[in-house]
């Protein structure tokens, strides 16, 4: 993942990257995922920002916790530190380029 420079737009990756990381750090809303498929308040997540949540975990910027037994093994995706700065970032570039 690449640092955005000031005054460029976002790229459509880019969109997608911060579209998947205001979700899982949506207070008003819960990403989880069950058996490799992503939800977002119970709700099948959208299909292409599936790919992205998955790079976002395996790149550390999204954790998930331990599957809760009492949901179905859903584990709850939450954002780390990096993907806090990732969305700062990102959001800051799309303000930039408005």
């Amino acid at each position: 993942m690449t640092h955005h420079p000031p005054g460029r737009p976002l790229t459509d990756e880019e969109l997608d990257t911060l579209g998947a990381l205001r979700r899982v750090g949506d207070p008003d809303g819960e990403v989880t995922e069950v058996d490799g498929r992503y939800f977002y308040c119970g709700q099948p997540m959208v299909p292409w920002l599936e790919g992205p949540l998955t790079t976002l975990v395996a790149a550390g910027l999204i954790t998930l916790a331990d599957p809760d037994p009492a949901g179905f093994g859903a584990r709850r995706a939450t954002l780390t530190e990096a993907g806090y700065t990732r969305y700062h970032e990102l959001r800051t570039g799309l303000q930039d380029s408005n």
